[in-house]
């Protein structure tokens, strides 16, 4: 006699059902000429006390990206982005929006 599936079928349903009940958040990093990679890159513009806001290069938010799961964005600030090294798109950033 074949064991039953019964059991599974019952527990990937509401698996399924709670995935679908939440959507996937967006990550999203900021870069800006005056950023600075140390910081970690969730805000727009550099806090009062200059000790968090965007990063310096779109190297260091790809970096920050790779790993996470969901919807991910790079958002570029006013003003002129150098890059110091080519930027370097492989398959574990597709997705990302730039």
């Amino acid at each position: 006699m074949k064991p039953s599936r019964k059991p599974l079928m019952m527990l990937a349903l509401p698996v399924a059902v709670m995935s679908a009940s939440f959507p996937a958040q967006t990550k999203t990093v900021y870069v800006a000429p005056n950023g600075n990679d140390k910081w970690m890159g969730t805000l727009p513009a550099a806090n009062a006390a200059k000790t968090n806001g965007p990063f310096a290069s779109l190297g260091k938010a790809r970096d920050v990206l790779r790993g996470t799961t969901g919807e991910k964005k790079i958002v570029l600030r006013g003003g002129t982005h150098f890059l110091r090294t080519p930027l370097e798109l492989w398959a574990q950033d597709s997705g990302l929006k730039i």
